[in-house]
């Protein structure tokens, strides 16, 4: 006789798979590009953010060599002004150079707010499949519940 899994189990046991699957396609590279580790910034980036305090954690780029969008570089990130996690919800910086960062035209950051708690550590990942931006991140529940959220874009916006 087949052993029922609890839900409570399997919601868990698909966010692990999902957080280690998301981790490893961070580390992959595009396609027709070598990984290379980066050397580090010469100086501190202006990175603008909804609360104003450009202090920010959890920055997940994509690289497009030849552009998606209008722009090379996209970014999620959030806000964590003074250890604050309230302000912590996912946010979308553009970026042809690398090192200028601002939303891209027509969103509003954040992308994602939690009614209660926050969100956090949020993934982006291009599916070339469907020519989509796709974003992952857990809203960690004023129950202690931890939900994976994934919200998809043609645009980035």
């Amino acid at each position: 006789m087949p052993t029922r899994i609890s839900r409570t189990l399997w919601l868990a046991q698909i966010a692990l798979f999902s957080i280690v699957a998301l981790q490893l396609l961070r580390y992959a590279p595009v396609q027709g590009q070598t990984a290379a580790a980066l050397s580090n910034a010469s100086t501190w980036q202006n990175t603008p953010t909804y609360d104003g305090s450009g202090q920010v954690v959890h920055p997940d780029i994509v690289y497009f060599p030849n552009g998606w969008n209008g722009y090379r570089y996209w970014l999620v990130l959030e806000p964590y002004p003074y250890s604050q996690d309230s302000y912590e919800n996912p946010s979308i910086l553009v970026s042809n150079d690398g090192a200028s960062w601002a939303p891209p035209p027509g969103i509003t950051n954040p992308v994602a707010r939690a009614n209660t708690s926050y969100l956090a550590d949020a993934d982006l990942v291009y599916d070339q499949a469907s020519d989509e931006l796709w974003m992952y991140y857990p809203h960690q529940t004023v129950n202690g519940r931890t939900l994976m959220v994934r919200k998809t874009s043609s645009d980035g916006i």
